[in-house]
């Protein structure tokens, strides 16, 4: 008589845990275990393998190959056998391992040793036992639900512990009842690639395998959300592992997705101070600088803005920081107002002082802050800076030299504008030469302003620049044309400028002797017209005879001019004709008037009037 005992934790469709039999039956068992041919065997208890002292015995065999066709086979029964079969999995084995095993042990074997040979021949006792049991499920094969599906059931199939479970694990509302609804016939064919595949991607969300493996390999994947990995793992960012990797922390995660955000410029939000010393600390190959305050909301924006397009934030942002300067955060400042629309960074904080802050020399602010601009040159410079700043192609990106160049530029600009319109003035006066002091002439008013530097480039000997006036000395004795050239000169501003101004001065001598612009003059001639020509040639007019009479007395012989706006006086070589009641009487002889063609010899005198003089 044989008794057929099944013990297994794991039960299965049709079978149950335990054959009950009358407590007869058990307790005759039992006696005939003590006395029978089974009493070689040191039976321990249920589920541990035993130790075999002897070949089991045929009926120790034959009951175990009657569970076999029963579809009742157990671990106990492969144990009684002897026969080695660890390969399959720890003992008690799993319900559909025996199933598996069903399949592949001869049921028209001799004895155990043909089992041993069939276990013996499996390539992967496990991991086919678990495929052929998805295969069964898969194929709706009946007594093979899908319930009976489970995560280390699938591990077992493509041969990695725990890989179900941690992929499931990626997202919180998933478990292995998500794979399970996929059965029946959720595998074209049953294999190890297609078994992972579904679990990586149509269960996981994974992208592929690849990205799956990944994570499993993380060993921080337990904080990671399953979005944060695969951003992680897409990154080209070398301090996370590279594309298709991630090899950093959750938590310096966190701080890379800020910055890697703002490096795309896929986000509109800042770098907190957290974020910066975290992502500092993760390269130790350089420091920031000293000037560098992750308190300050401008210095943290500016870093946003200097890794900006960067594939390796970690590397980029200690660059950054490490060659950061207060001018480099104040040039981001100028383009983020002049790019509009950050109401951070509004258009009332454009100022000169920020320019200056940038580097923009002391002498140019000076010159911004002046009303040295516009065609008359009275006109504000920073309004007219500012408004072309507004304009220009600066930008939040812009560095020191390009808000520096760029204010230059402008700049340079607008003092052309101011050179082009300029000009030397003419004299308020008559310039008169050779008096005992200089003549002052002004010149152009862009001289005046403190940007400009004016020489003179050619005048005549003697003649020189003082402040904003062209000085013509008191030793000056020359009379008739005489030309100025002056150069201004634009030295503030990159490539310097310079503009020539050129004038053109008559100048009169004055004459010696002179009094009050009278002078009187001999001569032989009885000609008016000859002493007419003499005074005008002086820079003067001949004299009427009051004129003459009042400032050297009555007497003698001379020549007069018939009033003090007389015109050219006649033909040349001719006195002229009198007139009815002999006027005009132009000339005196002996105290008596005379006209026509009397002819004296003696020493004719004449006056010059409105003489230059230095009076």
């Amino acid at each position: 008589m044989r008794f057929n005992f099944k013990f297994s934790s794991f039960p299965r469709d049709g079978q149950a845990n335990i054959k009950v039999l009358g407590v007869a039956a058990l307790v005759a068992g039992a006696t005939m275990l003590a006395t029978s041919a089974y009493a070689g065997f040191s039976v321990g208890s249920v589920g541990s393998a035993k130790s075999l002292t002897e070949t089991p015995s045929a009926d120790v065999f034959g009951n175990s190959l009657d569970n076999l066709k029963n579809g009742a086979l157990s671990t106990e029964d492969l144990e009684k056998a002897g026969l080695t079969f660890s390969a399959c999995g720890s003992s008690p084995l799993a319900d559909y391992v025996l199933d598996y095993l069903e399949t592949v042990l001869d049921q028209d074997a001799a004895d155990t040793s043909d089992w041993q040979t069939d276990i013996d021949g499996i390539s992967d006792c496990d991991q086919d036992a678990a495929i052929w049991k998805i295969g069964a499920v898969n194929d709706n094969t009946s007594g093979h639900s899908a319930s009976d599906l489970s995560a280390s059931m699938f591990d077992e199939a493509i041969e990695s512990a725990g890989y179900t479970s941690s992929i499931l694990g990626a997202d919180s509302s998933k478990s292995i009842s998500d794979v399970q609804a996929l059965f029946p016939s959720a595998l074209a064919s049953v294999t190890t690639s297609s078994i992972k595949t579904l679990i990586a991607e149509t269960v996981g969300g994974f992208s592929d395998q690849t990205e799956a493996n990944a994570f499993i390999a993380n060993s921080d994947k337990a904080n990671f959300t399953l979005a944060d990995f695969q951003s992680c793992y897409s990154s080209t960012d070398s301090n996370t592992g590279g594309a298709n990797t991630c090899t950093t922390t959750s938590a310096n995660w966190a701080s890379l997705q800020t910055a890697i955000n703002l490096a795309d410029n896929a986000s509109s939000s800042s770098l907190t101070s957290s974020n910066v010393a975290t992502i500092l600390a993760m390269d130790n190959s350089t420091s920031a600088a000293a000037a560098l305050n992750t308190s300050s909301t401008l210095h943290l924006d500016y870093l946003g803005q200097c890794i900006s397009g960067s594939s390796n934030v970690v590397a980029d942002l200690n660059t950054c920081a490490n060659a950061f300067t207060e001018p480099k955060a104040n040039a981001f400042k100028v383009g983020k107002i002049i790019d509009g629309g950050d109401s951070d960074y509004p258009a009332s904080a454009l100022t000169t002082s920020l320019l200056q802050d940038v580097g923009v020399d002391n002498s140019s602010k000076a010159v911004i802050d002046g009303n040295y601009c516009g065609a008359s040159a009275n006109s504000s410079c920073w309004t007219l800076l500012k408004a072309s700043l507004t304009s220009s192609d600066l930008s939040a990106s812009s560095s020191v030299s390009d808000v520096t160049s760029k204010v230059n530029s402008l700049m340079r600009g607008l003092m052309v504008n101011v050179a082009d319109n300029a000009s030397i003035p003419a004299p308020s006066s008559l310039p008169t030469a050779g008096c005992s002091t200089s003549y002052n002439f002004p010149i152009a008013g862009t001289c005046g302003h403190p940007q400009w530097t004016c020489t003179l480039v050619s005048g005549p000997t003697g003649w020189t620049l003082n402040g904003n006036d062209l000085v013509m000395p008191s030793s000056y004795a020359t009379s008739g044309t005489a030309t100025a050239t002056i150069r201004a000169s634009l030295n503030i501003y990159t490539p310097a400028y310079t503009k020539d101004y050129t004038r053109s001065y008559n100048i009169t001598a004055a004459v010696s002797g002179a009094s009050n612009g009278l002078k009187t003059y001999s001569t032989d001639s009885q000609n008016r017209q000859a002493a007419y020509n003499a005074c005008v040639a002086l820079g003067g007019r001949l004299a009427t005879k009051s004129e003459y009479d009042g400032e050297f007395g009555s007497t003698g012989t001379g020549l007069f001019a018939s009033a003090t706006d007389e015109g050219y006086p006649g033909t040349s070589g001719a006195w002229n004709t009198c007139t009815g009641g002999w006027e005009p009487k132009s000339r005196k002889h002996n105290g008596y008037w005379y006209c026509g063609g009397s002819s004296f010899s003696a020493t004719k005198y004449y006056a010059c009037a409105d003489l230059p003089d230095c009076s």
